[in-house]
């Protein structure tokens, strides 16, 4: 059974308010590829290669528009690192093709740690303003991808960074340092596990 076929049959099946949204990812964007995946039932349309960017886009409008998935962290983490319904509804989004998550996290392995060095630096030279919209972005992903704790702590190193409160925002950053990589063990493990299912 193919995506088109399988979309189809979950929309006679379910309820509009109550089927779980469908996401296209095809590896060629062709023409009138689009069209069929909408025709079929399916809710948006994703093509390769994959753009975080574009999947933060997607989570957030249907993420909203559906308002039913809690944030809940993973029950083998005693510091709430993950938040597993949001990892769970990327697995979802990407079913039939599992190493669209693990392209996620790769993906998030590239940008965070990366931010994290770049805020240190601008923080050194008191560059807050900046060090305010990079940890705006990085709360955004983190968000997105279900790291929920560095979040949480971007979240706190944004508004340091608009207060000029330098002393708490160069804490936040150590923490980040911190978080970062049990953060991503934390991720892979889960989503090891959910993928073996």
């Amino acid at each position: 059974m193919d995506g088109l076929t399988a979309s189809a049959q979950i929309v006679q099946r379910w309820k509009p308010n109550e089927r779980p949204k469908i996401v296209a990812m095809t590896a060629n964007a062709m023409a009138g590829d689009r069209e069929k995946c909408l025709e079929s039932g399916m809710d948006d349309y994703i093509s390769k290669p994959i753009r975080l960017e574009e999947v933060q886009e997607v989570i957030q409008r249907w993420g909203l528009s559906v308002q039913r998935y809690r944030k809940k962290s993973y029950t083998g983490s005693s510091e709430g690192l993950i938040d597993t319904e949001k990892i769970e509804s990327l697995i979802r989004v990407g079913r039939g093709d599992d190493a669209f998550v693990q392209e996620l996290i790769r993906l998030y392995t590239e940008q965070a740690p990366y931010f994290i060095e770049q805020m240190k630096a601008m923080a050194h030279n008191n560059e807050l303003k900046r060090v305010e919209e990079f940890a705006h972005t990085l709360k955004g992903t983190s968000a997105n991808i279900g790291a929920r704790k560095m979040h949480m702590v971007c979240e706190h190193a944004e508004k340091y960074a608009n207060r000029g409160d330098k002393v708490k925002l160069v804490q936040c950053l150590s923490d980040l340092d911190q978080i970062y990589p049990k953060t991503i063990d934390e991720m892979i493990h889960f989503v090891q596990g959910e993928l073996k299912k």
